[in-house]
């Protein structure tokens, strides 16, 4: 019969740990089985305890033998690596819970000692080691003495026992309410070390409460004792405790509390003393469970019956390190072992030659296999790493250590799409194992591969529902989908289960930001930035945020201030730009541009922001802004592809697939001049697809939806993976809507997706790209002869190149202003970057020529005080009298917005960027505008409005006529009351309005595109 040697520590003081290894080796002798103690020294016995047991030492040298059984308690490491080389079967016998007893590295294995199986008390614990060391366990069940540990109602006193050894826990609680006197001097307290097994039970008899001892305690055997003797548990469950403490409901047998925490530790001992005080029989459930919990466990037939089944079933169970007897094996096992002792010494090539000599007698170990790759990975071989993890998978293909440790070697090799296969098998092996959940989706992340990132974060959050990685990553890979409201929940999620999370706070304020939520996302930014002041790209969302807000002065301040510390901040240079053009600081911001250009030219915004900010620019010629355009457009990266064939058939005369590519699908002066030209297209002519890369939807976006004969909705999409959608579509004709404006995509348009691209609505102004081939145009704000000053083709339409749709519920005008004021007050409410100097000496003259008038600005900008005296002063410096220049705010609500149009009587266009959308606005509010045209289409704008109103006299070629018209028409109050009750139905009687003539001249101007320039580059 084979002998069962049970090693033990030569420990004398009493130790649970300890008698449950006396107590196996007695239950496994009652059941036949040969079982023996084995001491490290000769003589050595325990006398605390009345197991009596035969005892041998490794002194006394005992013959062991391959059909043998060596069971070590997992605190005797160095005695489980001594005997790694005996050719015996080995088991460990798992007695507790703490992280200093596992000092195995990350990567290593009891398997490595020749362990077979381990046995264990807590299914907790069971299943840890199986996934931690992917050997096989089993679980028996704990006993209790029932002669030592029973319920006696007749001995309880109100005594508190607990347990000092391994925690001080207990013992600070003791001393703290013990010093408050009061009804807690009533109770005496008992911590119980270094008592005799007798003296210890009687403790518990007498205990009305006790308190664990640790939270790192395994199954912790003293709670069962205590609860068989009716005391009140109170503390923590530490890990293997959480099999069967039971915090709540009707089969509650304990006070729990969170793990290692100390203060809720005292608060909750020192309430359940006042409510035990207060109601004793409050308890009586608690501990009638708590004694029922012990009882499950006194069945010493039942322990005994699954120890023998476990030793005697142990030649069956599947072994990491099948154990044999041959010499050859065991000197394998030895040079193993040497090298893993070299390799814990730092001495790395010694320890790679021991491997190879072991493998060289064994190839058939795989851990060996798995530690030699771990070896080679730390000598950054990964070739060869790679190959030993795959000879360890050969061996043992559900080894997931080995996938993991594969795969991250393939990753750091760009073997990508490899590595990816092994991580999905760790996940196939071991569903519950997070890292590879982790690896796996950082790749996926870094890949832009969104969809397989939402499919892994959403099966990892299902395991680990609070992980911040998980969250941000679903979030992120959400939000580069368009998904903002899944994303919004993820982020939210994540800041609510780590409100510190800098991360988390940055990737919530950013898409509240992107979602026009600026007021809600300051706070989260700005917090993000408290815990993490070092991130640029959170100090360039803040600063968009306070933008958005209007906050200028404010984010010029912080940006200078950031710069000033760190000049090579690209992000915060373009936001310093952006912060500049608000106050018309054009040059500046320009500068801006190109030193953020500069330290990042892979980056596009740089560029955009550059042209769009141009058109505010009053300092240079048509043709000199001409110059300075090609020279940043010619800073674009190269497009992703180039596309020179398409899948259009060339007949001209077929209907058209038109595309429409925005950002701004939703309340927007884009949308509102798009929604009459799809509402009127002919469906016999044109078949609509509308491209949305913004994301944002509203009501708007409804009904835009509704007369779009296709809708894609691409918010996130890369310009690949756009250009390639654009392009399978097989558009014949792809209009962009936004030009350089915010949320462009230039690079797609680069990639000509479609044989005929066009600039129509978004941009008003030559996009200086030689992809785009028309810019849609009317003959007064692009004349023919203006043609050098566009490197597109002008497609000319009749009527007014936009068609103005005004929402159904702005107010109707209201009488003239000047009536009631008995003064003349002048307006414009287009955004402040248009403020140029020429602007501000032009208005500053009409004012001077028009005595005791007034100037009501109003935009975003003028939100902040510091912008409003900015402005102010340059009025003042043409010597202008502040208090005539009014600065009003922004009104959020866009009802309230428009009765603003009721404080004016004359609308002034600023230059050389006119108005659009405002010009229109104003017009509908019956103020008439007076603009000064030039030759860029921006400045010719409101040249078209008026013209196609029958009011061209308003549109002036010189400065001039500029004041002396505004002059004649503030002299004129009964015009101008005139005109404010008639401008809106001369509007609705114009061609700026007429839907049906609007979409019949640009369906008109797409068929003489299309067979002018299809045919060339369709047919060659």
């Amino acid at each position: 019969m084979p002998k069962i040697y049970y090693f033990c520590p030569d420990y004398q003081l009493p130790s649970g740990g300890t008698r449950t290894l006396y107590w196996q080796v007695a239950q496994l002798r009652s059941s036949g089985l040969d079982a023996w103690i084995v001491h490290q020294k000769s003589e050595f016995s325990l006398t605390w305890h009345d197991i009596r047991v035969p005892i041998t030492s490794l002194e006394d040298n005992p013959h062991l033998k391959p059909s043998d059984i060596l069971v070590f308690p997992e605190v005797m490491l160095p005695t489980m690596q001594q005997m790694a080389s005996i050719a015996a079967r080995k088991v460990v016998v798992a007695l507790n819970w703490a992280p200093a007893y596992l000092n195995l590295e990350a990567t290593d294995s009891w398997a490595n000692y020749g362990i077979q199986a381990a046995l264990f008390r807590s299914p907790i614990i069971a299943n840890y080691v199986k996934w931690r060391m992917n050997l096989p366990v089993a679980v028996v069940p704990t006993h209790i003495d029932s002669g030592l540990y029973y319920y006696k109602p007749a001995a309880k006193k109100p005594l508190i026992a607990y347990m000092t050894r391994k925690a001080k826990d207990a013992a600070i609680v003791h001393r703290v309410l013990e010093q408050r006197g009061g009804l807690f001097a009533n109770f005496t307290w008992q911590a119980l070390r270094d008592s005799s097994q007798a003296e210890y039970a009687s403790c518990l008899r007498q205990a009305t409460f006790y308190i664990p001892p640790s939270a790192q305690e395994g199954e912790n055997i003293s709670v069962l004792e205590a609860m068989a003797c009716g005391c009140i548990v109170v503390g923590y469950h530490g890990i293997g405790g959480k099999d069967f403490m039971i915090r709540e409901g009707q089969k509650q047998n304990c006070v729990l509390v969170e793990n290692g925490n100390l203060p809720e530790l005292g608060l909750t001992m020192e309430k359940t003393l006042r409510d035990w005080t207060a109601n004793p029989e409050s308890f009586a459930r608690i501990i009638q469970n708590a004694i029922a919990t012990g009882q499950k466990a006194q069945d010493t037939q039942q322990e005994a019956q699954a120890l023998a089944k476990f030793f005697r079933n142990l030649p069956s169970i599947s072994s990491a390190i099948a154990i044999n007897s041959d010499k050859n094996h065991n000197a394998a096992l030895s040079l193993i072992e040497q090298a893993r002792k070299l390799k814990q010494a730092g001495q790395l090539e010694q320890a790679r030659t021991c491997y190879q000599e072991a493998l060289g007698i064994n190839d058939t170990i795989p851990e060996a296999w798995y530690n030699y790759g771990n070896l080679l990975s730390q000598l950054a071989l990964k070739t060869e790493a790679a190959q030993a993890y795959k000879k360890a998978l050969e061996l043992q293909n559900n080894f997931f250590q080995a996938h993991l440790n594969l795969a991250n070697c393939l990753r750091d090799s760009d073997l990508i799409e490899e590595a990816i296969v092994h991580y999905r098998q760790v996940i196939n092996i071991k569903p519950n194992f997070t890292l590879a959940y982790r690896n796996l989706t950082q790749v996926l992340v870094n890949l832009n591969r969104s969809v397989e990132v939402i499919e892994i974060c959403q099966a990892w959050l299902a395991i680990e529902p609070h992980n911040l990685f998980a969250l941000n990553a679903l979030g992120i890979s959400w939000q580069s989908q368009g998904k903002y409201q899944p994303a919004l929940s993820c982020f939210q999620q994540a800041v609510k289960n780590a409100p510190n999370s800098a991360d988390s706070l940055n990737n919530l304020g950013t898409l509240l930001r992107m979602l026009k939520r600026p007021q809600e996302a300051l706070p989260y930014l700005r917090r993000s930035i408290e815990l993490n002041p070092d991130n640029d790209i959170t100090q360039s969302n803040f600063l968009y945020a306070l933008l958005n807000l209007g906050k200028v002065s404010e984010a010029i301040a912080q940006a200078d201030d950031l710069l000033q510390r760190n000049a090579n901040l690209a992000g915060i240079r373009l936001m310093q730009g952006f912060a500049l053009t608000y106050q018309a600081r054009i040059s500046e911001a320009i500068a801006s541009y190109d030193m953020s250009w500069q330290l990042d030219p892979a980056k596009t915004a740089p560029i955009s922001n550059a042209l769009f900010s141009m058109l505010y620019r009053d300092d240079l010629s048509p043709t000199e802004l001409v110059q300075e355009r090609s020279k940043w457009v010619n800073r674009l990266p190269t497009p992703p592809i180039k596309y020179e064939q398409w899948q259009s058939d060339p007949n001209p005369h077929r209907p058209l697939k038109i595309g429409y590519l925005s950002g701004d699908l939703r309340t927007h002066p884009v949308a509102f001049f798009l929604e009459p030209i799809l509402v009127n297209h002919n469906a016999r002519e044109v078949t609509s697809f509308c491209y949305d890369t913004g994301g944002i939807e509203d009501q708007t976006t409804t009904r835009l939806q509704n007369y779009s004969d296709r809708w894609i909705n691409c918010a996130g999409w890369d310009d690949l993976r756009l250009a390639e959608q654009i392009h399978n579509d097989a558009i014949d004709i792809l209009v962009d809507l936004s030009g350089h404006t915010s949320g462009n995509r230039t690079q797609v348009l680069r990639c000509q997706p479609a044989p005929i691209q066009m600039i129509y609505i978004g941009y008003p102004e030559s996009s200086g790209l030689a992809e785009i081939d028309y810019i849609i145009a009317d003959q007064y704000v692009a004349p023919a002869d203006l043609d050098y000053l566009y490197t597109e083709k002008i497609l000319h339409v009749a009527g007014s190149f936009w068609c103005f749709l005004p929402q159904d519920f702005l107010p109707e005008p209201q009488q003239l202003p000047a009536l009631k004021n008995g003064y003349l007050t002048f307006g414009s409410f287009n955004n402040s970057s248009k403020i140029s100097p020429t602007t501000i000496r032009l208005w500053s003259q009409v004012l001077k020529a028009v005595p005791n008038s007034r100037l009501l600005l109003k935009a975003l900008a003028l939100e902040d005080k510091g912008t409003c005296e900015y402005f102010r002063g340059q009025f003042v410096a043409q010597g202008i009298d502040g208090t005539r220049v009014i600065l009003e705010k922004p009104t959020l609500k866009i009802e309230n917005f428009f009765e603003s149009y009721h404080k004016i009587d004359i609308a002034l266009d600023p230059f050389p960027y006119n108005g659009g959308t405002t010009t229109c606005q104003a017009l509908w509010m019956g103020v008439p505008v007076i603009s000064l045209r030039g030759q860029q289409f921006c400045s010719r704008m409101s040249h078209s409005f008026l013209t196609n109103l029958g009011l061209p006299e308003l549109s002036v070629a010189t400065e001039a006529d500029y004041i002396a018209i505004a002059v004649e028409l503030a002299q004129d109050l009964t015009k101008l009351s005139q005109m404010r009750a008639n401008l809106r139905s001369m509007m609705k009687k114009s061609p700026i309005m007429n839907g049906t003539l609007a979409a019949e001249e640009l369906e008109k101007a797409y068929r003489r595109a299309w067979q002018e320039v299809s045919i060339k580059k369709l047919q060659g």
